[in-house]
């Protein structure tokens, strides 16, 4: 029995950006929903915080093992990094302090700076001077714009 060949089509540009389109569509769709339902959770949890305060339950369990416990977290925030710091490094905490560069930070201060070298006529020298400090990793997207 002789096997005829299937020819496979490519699919095109066109079609290839819809299924791009629809799957990012789904993505801010279930992101949508995951904020709703978190703020249903934080909703519920208020009023089974408010049932277990008035009923004196500091735990109590389900029928199918879960344990519910009420529990106080901290949630510091600095208001005077100046003092703060000092204070911990006058009681030798200064361990917890770190030096640190947000992601979104890096990247945007890369790209500006990267173009001032560039129209400077000096990027070269820069791309050499970063070696050995940073890593660049780029990579090619697709932005869509529009709807």
């Amino acid at each position: 029995m002789k096997r005829r060949k299937q020819e496979v089509k490519m699919p095109d540009h066109i079609e290839v950006a819809k299924q791009y389109a629809e799957l990012k569509d789904k993505k801010d769709q279930l992101e949508a929903d995951v904020k709703k339902v978190n703020a249903e959770i934080e909703t519920v949890q208020l009023d089974l915080v408010n049932l277990m305060v008035e009923l004196s339950l500091q735990n109590f369990k389900l029928d199918d093992g879960r344990l519910f416990s009420l529990v106080i977290e901290p949630f510091p925030r600095i208001k005077n990094q100046d003092e703060f710091y000092q204070w911990l490094e006058e009681n030798n905490e200064e361990y917890i302090i770190k030096r640190t560069i947000h992601n979104k930070t890096l990247r945007s201060w890369y790209k500006q700076f990267k173009e001032k070298k560039e129209k400077e006529g000096s990027d070269e020298e820069f791309t050499e001077t970063m070696k050995g400090k940073l890593e660049i990793f780029e990579k090619t997207q697709v932005r869509v714009k529009g709807r």
